[in-house]
């Protein structure tokens, strides 16, 4: 693994180019970059009052690293020079490679020559801007940024230069310490990267803008020191990619697809994922002043009833819960409150106290004191242009005396994001209250952060997960590409999941001889179809030899059809799938199955492998959880035959790893004794059996 640190804290800095090249000297100057700066271009006299050296070969020192902005028809010359004198490293800001129009025939070629030509000195790109180095006051950027120095702030490396310019202009008070671009990840990974930063004492928390996942080995990784480290690591990842999206034959690829691996592989790294940019902020923000939440519940303090309800509404949707409060807790809130206050969790403690700094401790201190992970306060500010906020400087006071005797982890919240403006925010973190802005973005960081907590407490460096092959060109696409059931049925038996009793019929009178030898009421299915229900190739519960023969006549028998043994509704129908993901590896599904699996949305994904108690959790993810446990004192489902029958799922597919497409169960009946699959296929690459 490369040593990024002459790259990322360069003493040398060479900028090579013509506009962009000057708009980085410029950028490093504001800065107040203390190295040695020297510019580079065959026909300027200077850049940025700079005189300029006409090429990299006259370079009176070897630099640490060069901001390479020129074209890419010579970016690789420059490149190859560079490393032949021994510098530290490069950023490549041309576009035009990997990341271009699939009709320009040179894109990728021009991007192996430069990793040729680099010959192992790392750099950043191509297509990229650069990195702010806050912490160091390096600005290798050629453009405006929000930023400015600080001593000590979360690293964020985003796959959108642009992206990264608007993160530099929040204004949410979230102290930013490093944030850089990474552009076509040539050289250099977003991982890698981030593994240099985390080792940083001075980042207290990595934020990626993640497109794609590549690099698993360096993964592990960085979710092997974020863990030793305890500094959590936030993944802003955005769309499904098309190689997540192959034309599938399962019910469990519609249903997994990219965004689904991803975040089953993110939860095995114990890294949280957000789904926009402000949660995502706002999540770095709280890992870098409170750290990880021991649990998914707060406490809640508002003076408005209506604040209280929203807030209660807005958590229980991202999975946050409202302990009740302790007797002692009670009593206390009861003496500071006197009996017109309804007391309970969220608590509207109203009006009748405010200004009354010991009082309002005392209420403060006693929501906080409770078993709650993390205690709120609501308090929006009166905005500073028009207003005085001055009176609300009691409620600042007040919450800050009640962490200091409880000793309980607390913050602000505000209800909406320009309701505590930066400055306010900062006077707040200054005082050691931390400020999340905006209701919906804080209840998203509170999760986020006690999922993090909740993955470490299990998370263990050694376990390795199966990751992807790099064999789509081998993916058959023919719709027969899949393996009969019959003969996925009798894989799965070799590896003990109960399958129905079945035998296969060529014609209508050896179907009706297989029924007799199974025993009425049985299931015809038509041999050769994946999706049979759609296709009018199964029919169930057939009582007799009439119903048997109508079903037959009207059934598109392809390559015969199966006669099989009717098993009951049982307490609840399920899916269990595993796909490979060209992206993140083998990913289980489990979900409601049936025919109404993709209409009921409810799914839980894990990375395989998968120990017993990972899929237990998973299962209680499900919004059938309930029915299978037992729901209003009916029988519950056989849990352990489940997760046995799923564990054996997973088995086979870490057996068949090496060409296994997809593989699935639906649906998986179980009943209160047993667990059955009743149907099943597997899918290989070429079209492979096994």
């Amino acid at each position: 693994m490369a040593d990024l640190t002459r790259l990322f804290s360069p003493k040398i800095v060479a900028v090579i180019g013509g506009g962009w090249a000057e708009n980085v000297i410029d950028q490093l100057q504001r800065s107040g970059f203390d190295g040695q700066i020297f510019a580079v271009h065959p026909n300027r006299q200077t850049l940025g009052g700079i005189e300029c050296i006409t090429s990299v070969s006259d370079l009176p020192a070897v630099p640490d690293v060069a901001f390479i902005g020129v074209n890419r028809q010579i970016t690789a010359d420059i490149l190859a020079q560079l490393s032949a004198m021994g510098a530290g490293g490069a950023i490549c800001f041309a576009s035009g490679f990997s990341e271009a129009s699939s009709e320009d025939a040179q894109a990728s070629q021009l991007e192996k020559q430069l990793v040729e030509a680099a010959d192992g000195m790392p750099f950043i790109g191509p297509n990229c801007y650069g990195f702010v180095n806050y912490l160091d006051r390096i600005a290798l950027w050629p453009d405006q940024h929000g930023g400015t120095h600080i001593d000590s702030g979360v690293g964020i490396i985003m796959q959108s230069s642009n992206m990264a310019i608007n993160l530099s202009m929040q204004k949410r008070s979230c102290p930013i310490g490093f944030i850089g671009t990474a552009g076509n990840q040539t050289s250099i990974s977003q991982a890698l990267m981030a593994i240099h930063l985390i080792k940083d004492e001075r980042i207290t928390a990595i934020g990626l803008h993640v497109e794609g996942i590549t690099d698993h080995d360096s993964w592990r990784e960085l979710a092997r020191l974020s863990f030793q480290l305890k500094k959590p690591v936030i993944i802003l990842k955005v769309g499904k990619s098309d190689e997540a999206r192959q034309a599938t034959l399962s019910h469990t690829a519609s249903l997994s697809g990219s965004m689904a691996g991803a975040s089953a592989l993110m939860a095995r790294f114990g890294m949280a994922m957000a789904d926009d940019l402000s949660s995502f902020i706002e999540s770095l923000k709280l890992a870098h002043y409170l750290g990880t939440i021991d649990a998914p519940t707060i406490s809640s303090l508002s003076c408005s009833g209506g604040e209280a309800s929203l807030i209660a509404d807005l958590a229980t949707q991202y999975g946050l819960s409202f302990p009740p409060l302790t007797d002692t807790q009670h009593h206390a809130l009861r003496d500071a409150l006197g009996p017109l206050v309804h007391i309970a969790n969220p608590l509207d403690y109203q009006t009748y106290i405010w200004g009354q700094t010991d009082i309002m401790t005392d209420v403060f201190a006693a929501s906080l004191s409770g078993t709650q992970a993390l205690g709120c306060l609501m308090l929006d500010l009166p905005r500073s242009d028009r207003c005085d906020p001055a009176a609300w400087q009691v409620a600042q006071d007040a919450f800050i005396a009640a962490q200091n005797r409880t000793g309980r982890k607390g913050c602000v919240i505000s209800s909406m994001p320009e309701l505590i403006d930066e400055a306010q925010a900062h006077a707040f973190h200054n005082a050691g209250i931390t400020v999340l802005c905006g209701l919906v973005e804080a209840m998203k960081a509170i999760r986020h952060m006690s999922d993090i907590s909740a993955y470490w407490q299990k998370f263990d460096p050694e376990v390795p997960h199966l990751e992807p092959r790099q064999d789509d060109d081998k993916l058959s696409q023919a719709d027969d590409s899949f393996i009969d059931e019959t003969d996925t049925k009798t894989v799965m038996e070799r590896f003990g999941i109960r399958c129905p009793l079945r035998i296969q019929a060529d014609n209508l009178q050896t179907a009706l001889q297989a029924a007799d030898t199974i025993g009425y009421p049985v299931v015809l299915k038509s041999r050769g179809l994946a999706h049979k229900t759609e296709q009018g190739g199964l029919a169930l519960n057939l009582s007799g030899a009439r119903e048997l023969e109508q079903a037959y006549q009207t059934m598109p028998t392809r390559q015969g059809v199966i006669v099989e043994e009717m098993i009951g509704a049982g307490i609840a129908e399920l899916l269990a799938g595993i796909t490979h993901d060209p992206a993140h590896g083998f990913v289980l599904t489990l979900g409601q199955g049936g025919i109404l699996t993709e209409l009921a949305q409810d799914t839980a994904h894990l990375v395989l492998p998968a120990t017993q108690p990972e899929i237990l959790s998973c299962l209680k993810q499900l919004r059938i959880w309930p029915l299978l446990a037992g729901y209003r004192g009916q029988s519950g489902a056989n849990i352990q035959a489940i997760i046995d029958t799923i564990s054996n799922l997973c088995i086979i597919a870490g057996q068949y790893q090496d060409r296994l497409v997809e593989l699935e169960v639906n649906p998986l009946i179980a009943s209160s004794d047993e667990c059955i699959a009743a149907d099943g296929l597997m899918r290989f690459t070429n079209g492979d059996t096994p």
